[in-house]
């Protein structure tokens, strides 16, 4: 035991908790100047990593026996920091990629039924001419640059706005796409109701915002 702990004085328990602490505020630093992560989201967590490491250096500090060597670089100092970095940068991707995780299953969930109320509006508001549907489907296929379907012989029941198709497009694209979506209803057919095309346009948007919180990935 004694000499276990002489073993970890020497590697310089200060200086591992700092290495740790640092790789742990280097690595969000860069998720967050790549726009991987937003920043409020990782304070809390951050913040409780750093408590728990400054206490662990506390405690090497006051508890060990040759407190000398805490910041004594011509033993194992710099290995410390260094292998001390390493661990805390892998500890924070690791949690940042879990989280991040985490969330983007939640906000396809919210997507899903975000698509599949839109769709249902659609078709009541449309109940009687699904051709018209049909056809502005088929344009909102061919708008997209990453995925082209042909829906001439597809019945209304097959046809929707499914997650895949949407994650694959860019927002521009998307918005270009809503702006050809929303001209079809109102020039092909005048007797779309107002308040269908402001609730579309209001899930549109939603839409939108979901896929630009949803592009963050770790």
């Amino acid at each position: 035991m004694n000499y276990f702990i002489e073993y970890i004085n020497k590697i310089a328990a200060c200086n591992f908790s700092i290495g740790i602490a640092v790789g742990v505020l280097l690595t969000y630093i860069v998720l967050i100047l790549l726009h991987k992560i937003e920043v409020y989201q990782w304070v809390k967590i951050t913040l409780s990593l750093f408590l728990y490491f400054f206490v662990v250096m506390i405690i090497g500090h006051f508890g060990l026996k040759y407190t000398h060597w805490m910041f004594d670089t011509r033993h194992d100092g710099y290995a410390g920091n260094f292998i001390g970095g390493i661990i805390g940068g892998a500890v924070a991707y690791l949690i940042a990629f879990q989280q991040n995780h985490q969330k983007n299953k939640q906000v396809q969930k919210i997507l899903d039924k975000k698509y599949q109320a839109t769709i249902i509006a659609l078709d009541s508001e449309l109940s009687y001419n699904n051709e018209i549907l049909r056809n502005v489907m088929m344009h909102l296929r061919n708008e997209s640059t990453s995925l082209k379907i042909p829906f001439q012989t597809k019945t209304w029941d097959e046809i929707s706005l499914d997650a895949d198709l949407i994650e694959r497009l860019s927002t521009e694209e998307y918005k270009s796409i809503s702006k050809t979506y929303t001209e079809i209803f109102l020039y092909k057919d005048a007797n779309i109701s107002k308040k269908a095309l402001i609730q579309l346009e209001e899930n549109i948007k939603e839409i939108l915002e979901l896929i630009s919180e949803k592009g963050k990935g770790v």
